[in-house]
């Protein structure tokens, strides 16, 4: 197997962005990961998508996107996985490119969620669950998260201040990063102000509606050195599943996939959790990422 690089990346700004349609969007960060990289073609596109096939009713996106890109002698994969889309075509990408199948490849992740009215937004997150059994209920995504933080405070005894921490430490980390959709400092105090969405959670604690569009180069390793000096290593990147249904988890509170993941990705890159100094977590919610932090180690 061989080791893989990063030597490109591209991002749009992060926001309600009315001009720009999502083809647009997966273009702009496609070609400034290329521009960044030094290349102007790839053995593969990887596109990351979840919900354009109910939003904009565009199927077929990752021959659009190729296409829109120019690329003639190209193939294109289109991965959806819910939240994880993105994710799941960066590790694809990374095997193909591991394996040896391909030498280079683009991944993009983009969505595009502002041109729908926000009841569209929920019922479209919706579809990601099972339709007979969850969906059905009239539950949204808000409301399963709700669950989980509700569970979580009394079972722990944790004040509510406690987990809005985490929205306060998102915004200021946003508040330096010029692509994020909201830069403004917040505290406690506002998040717990802020109109409730789903009991106990508040506005400030979940995702907002957003369009957005990231991209990435891969290469092996070997061949990384040709285009710049600072790139960046991949290594490992591991995946894992869980229950679907939080009804049927041995314990609601742990992402089990995220734990177990995240063990064969520490295994693979002969690192641990005392090694990392920089975490990103899936945080559709605060105690959505809580949980993560937690079962990450």
């Amino acid at each position: 197997m061989r080791r893989v690089a990063i030597i490109g990346v591209g991002c749009t700004s992060v926001g309600e962005i009315w001009d720009k349609s999502l083809k647009d969007l997966a273009v702009e960060a496609s070609l400034k990961a290329l521009d960044d990289a030094g290349i102007e073609n790839v053995d593969r596109v990887y596109i990351g998508n979840a919900l354009s096939p109910i939003l904009q009713y565009q199927t077929n996106l990752a021959s659009i996107i190729i296409d829109s890109l120019g690329f003639n002698n190209s193939s294109s994969i289109l991965v959806e996985a819910a939240d994880a889309s993105g994710g799941l075509a960066f590790h694809e990408a990374f095997k193909a490119v591991r394996s040896g199948l391909i030498d280079y490849a683009l991944v993009v992740g983009v969505e595009k969620m502002s041109d729908s009215k926000p009841s569209e937004v929920a019922s479209a997150l919706m579809s990601f669950e099972d339709q007979d059994y969850v969906a059905f209920t009239g539950v949204t995504q808000a409301g399963l998260h709700a669950l989980l933080l509700r569970i979580y405070m009394e079972k722990f005894n944790v004040k509510h201040e406690d987990i809005a921490l985490f929205a306060v430490n998102a915004h200021k980390n946003a508040s330096k990063n010029p692509y994020a959709q909201f830069k403004n400092i917040i505290g406690v105090e506002d998040v717990l102000k802020s109109p409730l969405i789903a009991d106990p959670l508040r506005l400030l604690e979940y995702v907002g509606i957003s369009d957005g569009a990231a991209a990435v180069v891969l290469c092996p390793l070997e061949e990384a050195e040709k285009f710049r000096s600072n790139f960046v290593e991949i290594l490992a990147s591991a995946t894992a599943v869980d229950k679907l249904f939080l009804t049927e988890r041995d314990d609601i509170l742990t992402f089990n996939s995220t734990r177990i993941a995240a063990e064969k990705a520490f295994k693979e890159a002969k690192v641990s959790p005392k090694d990392i100094d920089v975490v990103e977590v899936h945080d559709s919610s605060t105690i959505a990422g809580i949980i993560s932090l937690e079962d990450l180690g």
